[in-house]
């Protein structure tokens, strides 16, 4: 039988070095769910990606199908409209007195084609809606009638100027705006604000 050997050497048993790893592993975790501070950024841009899209498709859907859509702002919703023109025989003809009568009163009805026509905003984002350079007061449109369209694409391929600054209730150092000239494509930018 030998006799059991002593080293001097010193080192870390497993269940040390395991204990360490647990250690490092946790702190690792609340460091990636500490709030990076562009959170806020990125939900208001992929917000307004989806809306910058939504209405590139309803002007594509506008010149497609050969019909007028508008959009109105109730709240926190975006909502899509369609417009009957009692002139169009074809239209007219295709409604009943009571569909024609409502249709005299305001010639925006719902949209009726495949593509998504409302668009929730998420609670903490607001937006300010400017067309041809102007701010529209939004708090005017509530009324008994419901929203005023306010954007409206036309047939012909056309749209009035307008520009949607969304901000965040969080992150007042930022804001992405979506806008077109009444011609050409829609497009977003975010604008960073210094402090």
């Amino acid at each position: 039988m030998r006799p059991p050997v002593h080293s001097s050497a010193k080192g870390f048993t497993l269940l040390e070095v395991m204990v360490v790893l647990v250690i490092i592993a946790m702190m690792m975790s609340m460091v990636g769910l500490a709030p990076s501070g562009n959170e806020q950024k990125k939900e208001a841009e992929m917000m307004a990606l989806k809306l910058k899209s939504l209405l590139q498709a309803y002007r594509e859907d506008a010149v497609f199908y050969n019909r007028d859509l508008g959009l109105a702002m109730d709240g926190q919703s975006f909502l899509l409209f369609e417009y009957y023109d009692l002139r169009n025989p074809t239209i007219a003809s295709a409604l009943d007195k009571e569909q024609l009568a409502a249709i005299k009163d305001n010639p925006w009805s719902d949209y009726t084609g495949k593509l998504e026509s409302q668009l929730e905003l998420e609670e903490q984002l607001f937006y300010r809606l400017e067309i041809e350079g102007e701010e529209i007061d939004l708090a005017e449109d509530e009324g008994e009638e419901g929203p005023k369209v306010r954007l409206e694409f036309l047939a012909s391929d056309e749209y009035r100027p307008f520009k949607i600054t969304l901000s965040h209730q969080y992150d007042d150092s930022f804001a992405v705006i979506i806008k077109g000239n009444g011609l050409g494509r829609i497009n977003t930018e975010t604008v960073n604000y210094e402090d």
